[in-house]
């Protein structure tokens, strides 16, 4: 269930065909608007220069010009201020933004989560006019794996104005309300973002979470079904498809069927790691390696029981968890503490369990964590 192995997309731009008869009406009524908008301003800059040109000299007109133009240009921002007023040009200063983003991505794949924001967002400053979509799918994706749940919703609802005819971006936005606590609201939006041909079998996933979450269990079987359908196809056309195998098995054990098909999954998973050559995807895989995919074998000896090989596995993954990641953390905790539960012991159950809804009070996992640990407390009230 984990955020952080969700990589954000390669950098391609989206094509007419992925989007609806409606939605394309809608984009050229708003392009139209935008270009007559445009004109506007151009004409009145027209105007203004052509004033200049019958009144004022030559060098006169040239600072006016300029300051009219300087108003009414996007770079009248913090790029132009650095640009004017430090010793970096324009295209040092791209170069250095760039850089940053370079190591953004280093961040990112080690699982350092905060340094990556870090640089994505101090690239931003750098040079605003840089933010591309692509960097800001990484950025949504860091914020969503350190807990930062309205920052991320509030990007995620900038992309979607920006980019209207992708069903990522809606993706992201059901993630982010689903996380907040607003499971009903992120059902229409992962509802929005299955009308588009280019959505993943995850979004059906995370609409199973979701419908699970405001008690519609036939729906969640029904979404869990689609999901299993579509990775299924990818993995008959590439069996060792990580991502597919990935996710497949994660909802399995979410959603606590099909567990005797876990294991193959996650051979799968550690098979497609076998021919890797590129340092950031080895840096990736030992995060994978060293500590998500030692955290789905963890949940998986849960489910068939193991609770002390779970424990045993879970805290072998804990030492390796990335840094700042809180909403895997709290999935981690809460599986210790049922695990410490099923074992019957309630002290380090509640632990666990607090700490899990500590890190995260409206993630996915809070509600059933809360409701145990009502339990554990009535039973405690009942022996006293």
């Amino acid at each position: 269930m984990s955020f952080a192995h969700g990589s954000p997309p390669e950098k391609e731009g989206w094509s007419y065909s992925e989007c609806t008869r409606r939605d394309l009406n809608s984009k050229l009524k708003s392009l139209r608007a935008i270009i007559l908008e445009r004109l506007s301003k151009l004409s009145f800059h027209l105007g203004c220069i052509f004033y200049c040109l019958m009144r004022l000299s030559t060098l006169t007109f040239i600072g006016i010009a300029a300051i009219a133009l300087g108003c009414s240009h996007k770079s009248a921002t913090l790029n132009s201020e650095i640009s004017a007023q430090s010793v970096l040009d324009k295209e040092e200063i791209e170069t250095k933004g760039q850089a940053l983003l370079d190591r953004a991505i280093t961040h990112y794949v080690r699982g350092d989560f905060p340094r990556a924001i870090q640089e994505i967002e101090t690239s931003y400053l750098l040079d605003p006019l840089s933010e591309d979509s692509w960097a800001r799918y990484m950025l949504f994706y860091c914020l969503m794996a350190t807990g930062e749940y309205r920052k991320a919703l509030q990007l995620a609802q900038k992309l979607v104005k920006e980019q209207p005819y992708r069903s990522l971006t809606y993706h992201q936005v059901g993630l982010a309300q689903m996380w907040s606590g607003e499971s009903t609201q992120a059902i229409q939006s992962f509802l929005k973002a299955l009308e588009f041909d280019d959505h993943t079998p995850r979004v059906h996933f995370d609409t199973g979470v979701a419908y699970s979450l405001t008690g519609q269990a036939s729906l969640a079987t029904k979404a869990f079904g689609e999901a299993e359908k579509e990775y299924t196809q990818v993995l008959q056309i590439n069996p060792k498809d990580f991502t597919a195998n990935f996710e497949l098995g994660s909802m399995y054990l979410f959603n606590n069927r099909s567990i005797e098909k876990v294991p193959k999954h996650l051979a799968a998973i550690k098979e497609s790691f076998g021919q890797v050559a590129e340092e950031d995807i080895l840096l990736g895989k030992k995060l994978y390696t060293d500590f998500y995919v030692l955290m789905l074998e963890g949940i998986l000896h849960y489910r068939n029981k193991k609770a002390e090989q779970s424990i045993r596995t879970l805290l072998e993954a804990l030492n390796n968890c990335p840094s700042g990641a809180r909403a895997d953390l709290a999935e981690l905790y809460y599986y210790i503490g049922q695990n410490y539960w099923m074992l019957g012991e309630t002290a380090n159950a509640r632990i666990f369990f607090d700490k899990s809804v500590e890190l995260d009070p409206k993630g996915v996992f809070a509600n059933d964590a809360q409701k145990t640990l009502r339990s554990i407390a009535s039973k405690v009230d009942f022996k006293h």
